[in-house]
């Protein structure tokens, strides 16, 4: 028998691009080798460079520094300056486990987000398949 989950008949979320995510208490944004590669071809810069400046080492991968403020380091004016090209734990917000845990953790997020309620219905499945992507994003 499937597990019963709050969302098993899936859930709104479109990204509006307004920055709340990538503001707040300073944390962790993971992103793995192959991601900053992808991000300093972006950005027309070395590797070397976009680590030495913009990240910090973390396990086997990086971590993207943040302002003192505890915003990322990529927002500017509000917005994220590399949406394109973010990190897969940025890519798959709002569904992380720490949001999904339950019923009250969603609608946590919801009180931070604009985003989750609007656009696009996400089914249960294309909700799991985003948690996975998250809790395996080593790449």
């Amino acid at each position: 028998m499937e597990r019963a989950y709050f969302f098993d008949d899936g859930l709104q979320f479109s990204c509006t691009e307004c920055g709340a995510c990538c503001t707040g208490d300073p944390g962790t944004i993971f992103i793995n080798k192959e991601e900053v590669a992808a991000l300093a071809a972006h950005l027309g810069r070395e590797i070397e460079d976009l680590i030495e400046n913009d990240l910090y080492p973390l396990d086997s991968a990086y971590s993207i520094k943040e302002r003192a403020n505890g915003d990322c380091w990529y927002l500017v004016d509000k917005r994220c300056s590399i949406h394109e090209f973010r990190p897969t734990q940025c890519r798959t917000y709002p569904f992380w486990l720490s949001t999904l845990r339950s019923e009250k953790a969603w609608e946590t997020a919801c009180n931070d987000c604009p985003g989750i309620g609007q656009g696009k219905r996400w089914s249960k499945e294309e909700v799991l398949s985003e948690l996975d992507k998250d809790m395996h994003r080593e790449g």
